[in-house]
């Protein structure tokens, strides 16, 4: 993003600048709730601005400390800086609320920017990144007007192209298990040359890295034996890509109702922020590879 090559008081204006503006659509939100009800908290993840867990950086922008005074509420964010400083990929956070809140469910893969998924695998909750989802699709989608692939449809307008589906695949972190995590600076680096410069058309490059995240999620499913997976993220909306993953794996796939699929993520960080106040453990080192659990995030008081 361009916040990444902006200075560095560039960044911390616009670090308070964003909050702000949050501040503004938070307080708007509240407004008509009555003073019983208002939240205890509220915790915060912000915008991912650089994710490099190999150089000890992960910076998400948003100031807590703003936001909590703007808004008169604590405020719980950086949640990740703890895991990372233990060694920890400081990522995925969700599979510790995954397990506690969804836990008839064997596993849970959410579809956004990226699709990661949380699981029991002998007897300890593991979780990862699998691979770039609506991130691609979206930054290919831009070249032909549109935000992003409505229902999959322009996925299903095109053809798969063999050499550039075995070039994606052929990824060497794909061959990694977990724990893994991806970021944009990734898929900028190892994929987006691949799909940029190829002579397909969009519609085709479209429909093969749509088939081709769904081939290596269905792999992960079939690694890992899972029979029945809770999906949520704005993913499940494209019909071609969940029917991608059933053409590659047997897999019974539960779609929940459209409030879960759009706030599952933004209702477990509600719960990691209270994990935090409570002085309870949030983050699991089976999940990120830290050298122990941890209670992360920075609390702000009004």
């Amino acid at each position: 993003s361009a916040s990444s090559a902006l200075s560095g008081a560039a960044l911390l204006k616009l670090d308070a600048a964003y909050a702000a503006w949050i501040a503004q659509h938070v307080n708007r939100f509240l407004k008509p709730i009555s003073s019983l009800n208002q939240p205890e908290l509220i915790a915060f993840h912000g915008h991912t601005v650089f994710h490099q867990p190999e150089a000890n950086v992960s910076y998400q922008l948003g100031s807590g400390a703003v936001l909590a005074a703007l808004t008169n509420h604590p405020v719980v964010c950086n949640f990740r800086s703890t895991d990372i400083a233990l060694g920890g990929q400081g990522a995925p956070l969700v599979p510790l609320g995954d397990k506690e809140l969804f836990s008839s469910y064997p596993a849970c893969l959410n579809i956004g920017g990226f699709a990661n998924i949380s699981l029991d695998f002998k007897n300890q909750r593991i979780a990862f990144d699998i691979v770039p989802v609506n991130y691609a699709l979206n930054r290919l989608c831009e070249f032909l007007n549109v935000r992003y692939d409505h229902n999959g449809t322009i996925a299903k307008s095109g053809t798969l192209q063999p050499d550039l589906f075995k070039a994606l695949n052929a990824q060497a972190y794909f061959k990694l298990r977990g724990p893994k995590s991806l970021g944009r600076e990734w898929f900028d680096t190892a994929q987006w040359p691949l799909l940029y410069n190829s002579r397909y058309t969009l519609q085709d490059r479209i429909r093969t890295y749509t088939e081709h995240s769904a081939f290596q999620i269905a792999q992960i499913l079939k690694y890992y034996k899972i029979k029945k997976v809770f999906v949520s993220g704005g993913g499940t909306l494209n019909s071609s890509l969940l029917n991608y993953i059933k053409k590659y794996c047997a897999c019974s796939i539960h779609v929940p109702d459209s409030t879960l699929i759009h706030f599952k993520e933004a209702l477990i960080f509600a719960w990691l922020g209270l994990q935090r106040i409570k002085l309870k453990t949030n983050t699991l080192r089976t999940v990120t590879g830290a050298k122990k659990n941890s209670c992360g995030g920075a609390l702000y008081l009004p």
